[in-house]
């Protein structure tokens, strides 16, 4: 063999040895955490936001948004309380550390009452890709439960509503969007998992703002005229609005099913939020590739902690997370209808407690960083 024949082997040996070396040590694989870190300024801009929470008897729902700083100070913002009292932002501090975890302290001047309270952002955390915050929260007026944020940004047309949108409102577990907004089928959440009708349309603007009606024939029966925001990975949106069935209007999340997974896209530390009878849960819970639930512990906002004792998540091909997780307290938690986003970085939806009671349920991915170096996961 020629001297130049040997040589192009060995550059092209040394050439495939450097990307195997780069692929092994960057982890290829979509279920690992990014090894990343965040900054102070990843909170700078304008994000949309709602808040929704259970009381004894009834549910608490708002939607506003929320003007950052690089600094992290609140620069403006408003959040409505559908059938209450609407809120003005006059200052306040959000920060960040190095994983994305998120808190602040903001206050809120209530029309309505001529007064000002705190509104407390507790244990949140930001996505991998920067674009969503979720939290839990000690809202104005005493309410407590989750709040999640989503960042103005990005460019959109009305082709990044097509597909099948999987939420938590009145049971319903997805929506299928055409390629024009319009609403083409839906499916219920029931003993049967039975497939309902319904009708109705979202629109977007280029800025990402997402506004529509949703109308259910059979299955269940309410409307819904909401305004929410799209994120700027076009796989999560939000959404607040007047529901016929509710004074206090609806407000939730929306994720969208799309994508291939498995069992090990669950493995890593995930936040933990969890709404709660006048209360709301957080903290952190850790997941084997199996889907075993090793540990983690967690929080609610009013009063109480404790610790993850067991359970397990299955994660379908398209997605679909169920199972069950085990607190130390003794309540044990069913998972219902609950999707994990197409970056496997956010995972929603509902499950139910032991008095059968339905609450929503969201989980954040951590980064592989601990302290600012790679953890061992």
């Amino acid at each position: 063999m020629k001297y130049s024949e040997l040589k192009r082997i060995h550059i092209f040996l040394l050439l495939f040895f450097c990307i195997l070396i780069f692929f092994v040590i960057a982890g290829c694989d979509g279920s690992s955490s990014r090894k990343m870190s965040f900054s102070q300024p990843d909170v700078d801009g304008v994000w949309k936001m709602v808040g929704f929470g259970l009381k004894r008897h009834d549910t608490f729902n708002s939607y506003g948004s929320l003007m950052i700083d690089a600094s992290g100070a609140v620069t403006g913002g408003n959040l409505t309380s559908f059938g209450v009292d609407i809120k003005t932002f006059t200052q306040g501090t959000v920060s960040t550390t190095v994983q994305g975890a998120v808190t602040g302290s903001i206050d809120a001047f209530l029309a309505d009452s001529n007064t000002t309270e705190k509104h407390t952002i507790l244990g949140g955390q930001m996505t991998l890709n920067r674009d969503v915050i979720v939290y839990a929260g000690n809202f104005p007026i005493s309410d407590r439960g989750l709040g999640i944020l989503i960042r103005k940004r990005g460019n959109f047309t009305v082709f990044d509503l097509e597909g099948a949108w999987v939420f938590p409102l009145e049971g319903i577990l997805s929506v299928s969007i055409n390629n024009s907004g319009a609403i083409t089928g839906c499916s219920f959440l029931s003993n049967k998992r039975d497939s309902g009708t319904c009708s109705g349309a979202f629109s977007i603007t280029p800025q990402g703002v997402v506004s529509g009606q949703i109308k259910a024939i059979n299955g269940k029966t309410f409307e819904i005229n909401f305004n929410g925001q799209m994120n700027s990975s076009k796989n999560i949106m939000i959404f607040g609005g007047s529901m016929s069935t509710s004074f206090k209007g609806a407000a939730t999340f929306v994720v969208k099913k799309n994508g291939a997974f498995s069992l090990a896209d669950g493995q890593g530390n995930w936040k933990i939020f969890i709404t709660d009878n006048s209360d709301a849960l957080y903290g952190t819970i850790t997941l084997e590739n199996s889907g075993k639930v090793t540990g983690g512990n967690w929080t609610m906002v009013w009063k109480g902690s404790g610790t993850f004792t067991g359970g397990t998540l299955s994660i379908s091909k398209q997605g679909e997370v169920s199972g069950f997780i085990n607190t130390s307290t003794g309540n044990n938690y069913t998972i219902l209808g609950s999707q994990m986003s197409p970056d496997k970085d956010f995972t929603g939806g509902m499950l139910k407690d032991n008095s059968g009671r339905f609450r929503m349920m969201i989980l954040v991915k951590l980064p592989a960083y601990k302290a600012g170096h790679p953890s061992k996961e």
